[in-house]
């Protein structure tokens, strides 16, 4: 294994042929068979083979992340679901995806009114926290506007 270790990796910038005669040159130095040459060498290519030529996007994770994207919070849903909706699609798009990216994402679909409050939250539990705040006071000024024209109406 340590013997691998001196091989040279194939960067793709070098010329191959130089590059194949270089590692049989090693290998011979190394006491490898032909056989184990072949081997290696048909390993340090593929690595610098997948490296730069890296397999497409998915067209599955193409349809999360436009799901992602055209993701808008309704007018009445609750910021609990929504961002419970937002998470389960950014992890289906990478489940490696950064709390900062799923934050971009929960931004972005935020209604606007809520949009301006959203803007400094640096975690995602601070953002349901916060959302649901302003949530509920929206709420709390959306009944009370309610209970005041109800109470002019009998009044007039």
């Amino acid at each position: 294994n340590e013997r691998i270790k001196l091989l040279p990796n194939f960067s793709g910038s070098e010329n191959s042929l130089n590059w194949l005669k270089n590692l049989q040159q090693i290998g011979k130095s190394l006491k490898l068979s032909e056989q184990e040459i072949y081997e290696l060498a048909t390993i340090k290519l593929s690595q610098a083979f997948l490296y730069a030529f890296s397999p497409p996007i998915q067209p599955t994770n193409i349809d999360y992340l436009a799901k992602l994207l055209a993701r808008k919070q309704g007018e009445t849903e609750p910021v609990g679901k929504f961002v419970q909706d937002i998470n389960r699609l950014c992890l289906k798009l990478d489940n490696k995806i950064s709390e900062q990216d799923k934050l971009q994402y929960l931004r972005r679909g935020l209604r606007p009114q809520l949009q301006h409050y959203a803007l400094s939250i640096t975690s995602l539990q601070d953002f349901l926290t916060v959302m649901q705040r302003h949530e509920q006071i929206e709420k709390e000024v959306s009944n009370q506007q309610t209970s005041s024209r109800s109470s002019q109406q009998q009044r007039n």
